[in-house]
Formats: C-alpha cells, sequence, structure tokens
C-alpha cells in the first residue's frame, strides 16, 4: 500500500491530471474525526464501464452526530448561542458550517487551524453524505452529464472525461491583471459592499477579482445550481450561481492548468495574476481559492523551499507572502492547483 501511494504521489507531483486510484484508498482521509467517528467508504458506481468512487460517509450518521456534540459540545454551544441557532442536527449542519467559517474569519484563524479543524472536518463529510445521495438519485435515473461530473469526485474516471470533453478555453488573454491585482490590494481587507458578502467569502472574492478584470459573467438565466454558468447579478435583489461562491465549482468550472502535491512544485507554476485552489483533504472536492497578486523569488523560507508568492484571500483575510507567519499555505496538505484562467 506505501508503494501504491508513493507512485500516486509521484505522478501528482509532476503536473497536470489525477490519478484514478488515488481516492481508492484504504483508509479515510479525515484522520481528525476518525478515532471517534466510524466512517466507511461510500458505493462505487459504474459508468461507461468504468468504476467511479464516491465520498467517504459516516457509518451510522445518527451515531456520529451524538458523537460530535459530545466531543466538541463547548464549541458547538458556542456557535449555537454566538449565531441563534437550532440544535445541530442533520437539517441544521449547514448553519452550523456557515456560522463557522465566519467565527474563524472574524477571528482571523490560521489557514492550517482551520482546515484541521474537527467541526470542518466533521461537515465535509456531512457535505459527502448530501453529495453521494445526489449521486445515488442520478446514476438511478440513467442521467450521466454535468452535474454528475461535478459531483463525483474530480479525479474519477467520468469527472476527468466529462471535463477533457467539455473543457473550454480560458487564458488570461484579454483580461486586465493590473486591474485584477489593483481590485486584490483594495478589497482584501474590507468587503465591496456592491456583493453580498458570504460566510466563506474565498470564493466569492476570487469572483469578484475576475470580474474587475474584464470577464464577463455567463448567462444568469442559467439555474444557479449550474456549474455550466459563472454569473452574479447586482440590484436590489440580488443573486448568484454556485459557481461564483463555492470553490469547487468555481475551480471545476473554470478547470486546472496544473496540480501538485509539492508545493515547490505548485509555486513554479503559479505566476502574478494566477487563480489558486487546494483540497487540503485530497478527497476530491476543492476546499479554498485565492488570488496571487505578485512573485518572488525562490528560496527556502522555514526550512522549506518554494518561489515565494503574495497572495490575496479572503475568509482568513490577508494579503501576505507565503513566507509570512500570516499566510500557511505552505503547511496546507493535499493538493495544489493553478487554475487555467491564470
Amino acid at each position: 500500500m506505501k508503494k501504491i501511494i508513493l507512485i500516486i504521489s509521484l505522478i501528482l507531483s509532476f503536473g497536470i491530471g489525477f490519478v484514478n486510484d488515488a481516492y481508492a484508498m484504504e483508509s479515510s482521509p479525515y484522520k481528525e474525526i476518525e478515532s471517534f467517528i466510524e466512517l466507511k467508504k461510500g458505493p462505487v458506481y459504474v459508468i461507461n464501464g468504468q468504476e467511479n468512487e464516491t465520498f467517504w460517509e459516516f457509518k451510522d450518521e445518527e451515531e456520529a452526530f451524538d458523537a460530535i456534540k459530545e466531543h466538541s459540545s463547548n464549541f458547538i454551544e458556542d456557535l449555537k448561542q454566538n449565531y441563534g441557532l437550532d440544535e445541530l442536527s442533520v437539517s441544521t449542519w449547514k448553519d452550523y458550517r456557515d456560522a463557522l467559517e465566519q467565527y474563524y474569519s472574524v477571528n482571523a484563524i490560521s489557514d492550517v487551524e482551520y482546515n484541521q479543524s474537527v467541526l470542518r472536518i466533521f461537515f465535509e463529510v456531512c457535505d459527502n453524505m448530501e453529495r453521494n445521495q445526489q449521486i445515488k438519485e442520478l446514476y438511478g435515473h440513467n442521467d450521466f452529464g454535468e452535474e454528475m461530473a461535478m459531483l463525483l469526485p474530480y479525479f474519477t474516471p467520468f469527472s476527468q472525461d466529462y471535463q477533457e470533453n467539455h473543457k473550454s478555453v480560458q487564458t488570461r488573454a484579454g483580461l486586465n491583471v493590473t486591474a485584477m491585482v489593483q481590485y486584490a490590494i483594495k478589497w482584501w481587507y474590507y468587503y465591496n459592499p456592491g456583493y453580498v458578502k458570504q460566510s466563506s467569502d474565498c470564493t466569492n472574492f476570487a469572483s469578484q477579482i475576475l470580474d474587475a478584470g474584464g470577464k464577463s459573467p455567463d448567462n444568469y438565466k442559467k439555474s444557479p445550481d449550474s456549474v455550466s454558468s459563472w454569473w452574479y447579478v447586482i440590484g436590489k435583489n440580488p443573486s448568484w450561481s454556485v459557481s461564483w461562491v463555492r470553490a469547487d465549482y468555481f475551480v471545476r468550472h473554470f478547470g486546472v492548468a496544473y496540480s501538485y502535491t509539492d508545493f515547490n512544485s505548485f509555486t513554479q507554476k503559479a505566476n502574478k495574476g494566477s487563480f489558486i485552489a487546494y483540497d487540503s483533504e485530497a478527497d476530491g472536492k476543492w476546499n479554498h481559492v485565492a488570488f496571487v497578486t505578485e512573485v518572488g523569488s525562490t528560496g527556502t523560507y522555514g526550512g522549506k523551499r518554494y518561489r515565494n508568492l503574495r497572495i490575496a484571500q479572503h475568509t482568513t483575510n490577508y494579503h501576505e507572502w507565503v513566507s509570512s507567519d500570516k499566510n500557511g499555505w505552505e503547511n496546507v496538505g493535499g493538493i495544489k492547483a493553478v487554475l487555467n484562467i491564470s
């Protein structure tokens, strides 16, 4: 098994594309909770003659909720009181996820601490449960289109094939990189009142930067849930597509140019004006999106060698070099990607 993981890591470290077997792991990617919550692999679906893994999920959902409420009782109670929430349950977990994201944003918690949060990991698996159910329903109706491709882990055969066959050229030709950098610098700390602030605002901020650079929004008449369209309607009753505000769908909509497990290799491909992302658990969903405003030299910083990048982002709001104490990109695990709009 160690040999297989090593081979996967080496292949991933050398560039674009994902290894199908990367998701077929014997243990879950959610180490932070598996000591007190029992997890299991999701179902495998055969599409076009190929097996497609789904996401890890709770073995017993009710027991999982009981376990997290016992494990993190004080923190959950604080979120409940501070944000006026009902009891944590299957029907309210998204409210708690939003509250958690707001808590970390307000308190300027580091990227690493946020990614290692037991409660955040728990909500990731809650989302897995929901996605697996949607995948199951689509599969039962033989619905093998865009929605299926976007719900499956991004490195499954069906998702990869769909992206390859439907990808569009999203180069930065025609984009005003100077305008994007200026927007990122102006609004990295504050929130532009022209847009609705999101509980997890990283992708909303990235979309605004891209919009400022001259990328025309798509046809907003399409369903907000469709990742085939990226748009925001400003006005008295603002609305937006899911790809405008959620990292996983933003990345899937625009596509990945390069992906690496090795941080140094990742930084060599990022440039001024690059949109970047990471999947901290390497579980098949992108967690976070940010923007590079400046590129420094390659060197050794804090014992790690990489090309220094200055990154502007929201959720944990900052505009800092990776080498600074406030920027934690070099310590986040999983897979890092440079998007093909960079």
